[in-house]
């Protein structure tokens, strides 16, 4: 994330320069933090930026609560570049990473060791079996270089269960790219045996949340998105899909389901607030339709928004087609087939 911003605020014309420096005129932290990207050449860490904004020595007891402070400067100032930036922001645990392993490269251990802890604990929390087996594998060597190979005991441990974890998902990814291609080619229907075997890794996982939400979230997609008799007379096990995803987005906010990439939980919430409002024009709910697709769209057209990349023909004929619904309700229409790429 750093050098994201780095290599943003360099490539900045002077006009977007003054601009941002007009925005914070009043915040002379933020100041500090852009005077100091300034001087700087291809990368740098954390801790120097923390020692320049706050004039703190790394030594303070308060270093940490220092570091906090930074990371929602650091926020702040990556919003002021817009949804062109905050686009390509990593994830939270993947920037950790990052920087663990170039604090590592600098033999900053204990900066490694921190941010790496860190990274595990959330990959843990949030199910982000992507990173995870990297993860405790950089964090082995960390101890080992800091000599606190006690610490290991455990991380061994858990290495071969993140490691079966990161292939059990991957396989799951795999079903989600072959159920598309089928749904594709053969109809929703022909479909069945994958979804069977995407159940099957979820009921082997049932400790993790992000295979069930996974499930969920794929089949709710890609059944609204079908069409045909399959599943436009069976609102009611999408509609049970849908509500199944939400509620565990709302359990665990910061959990991907599908894709765990740079503004995925943008995404995530579009994709199935979408699916919601076509689920309720499917089940001739046009009015609840109408609803949420009005959220979307002002999501969607406000400034500096996350959603500003789906502004798309797709979004604005079903926007278009349950606004008109919703004003003028018939008993009986022909409801347009759409298909998405997930």
């Amino acid at each position: 994330m750093n050098s994201l911003l780095l290599q943003k605020l360099n490539a900045a014309s002077p006009v977007k320069r003054d601009e941002i420096k007009k925005q914070y005129h009043k915040s002379p932290l933020m100041l500090r933090f852009v005077q100091f990207i300034e001087k700087q050449q291809n990368r740098f860490s954390t801790a120097d930026a923390v020692i320049y904004i706050y004039e703190v020595r790394k030594s303070d007891k308060n270093f940490s609560a220092y570091q906090n402070r930074f990371y929602k400067l650091r926020k702040k100032l990556i919003e002021s570049f817009g949804d062109v930036v905050a686009s390509y922001q990593l994830p939270d645990e993947q920037q950790w990473l990052r920087e663990g392993q170039m604090s590592m490269q600098k033999g900053k251990f204990k900066e490694a060791q921190r941010l790496l802890t860190k990274a595990e604990t959330h990959c843990w929390r949030n199910n982000i079996f992507e990173i995870l087996p990297e993860v405790i594998d950089a964090l082995i060597q960390t101890n080992q270089a800091l000599n606190t190979i006690d610490k290991n005991k455990v991380l061994h441990k858990k290495f071969p269960q993140a490691l079966a974890l990161y292939t059990d998902l991957s396989e799951a990814k795999n079903i989600v790219r072959k159920i598309y291609e089928v749904n594709l080619q053969q109809g929703i229907q022909a479909t069945r045996s994958l979804y069977k075997r995407l159940a099957k890794l979820v009921v082997k996982n049932r400790t993790y949340p992000r295979f069930k939400l996974l499930y969920n979230f794929i089949a709710a997609y890609y059944k609204t998105g079908a069409g045909g008799k399959g599943y436009l007379q069976k609102t009611y096990a999408i509609n049970r899909h849908i509500a199944v995803a939400q509620k565990l987005m709302n359990l665990y906010p910061h959990m991907p389901a599908l894709h765990y990439t740079p503004g995925f939980l943008a995404g995530q919430f579009y994709r199935l607030h979408e699916i919601q409002a076509l689920g309720y024009y499917n089940s001739l709910r046009y009015k609840e339709a109408a609803e949420v697709i009005a959220k979307l769209y002002a999501y969607v057209m406000q400034n500096n928004s996350a959603f500003s990349r789906l502004k798309n023909e797709v979004f604005f004929t079903n926007a278009i087609h349950m606004f008109t619904y919703a004003g003028v309700i018939k008993s009986q229409c022909r409801l347009r087939q759409t298909i998405w790429i997930l």
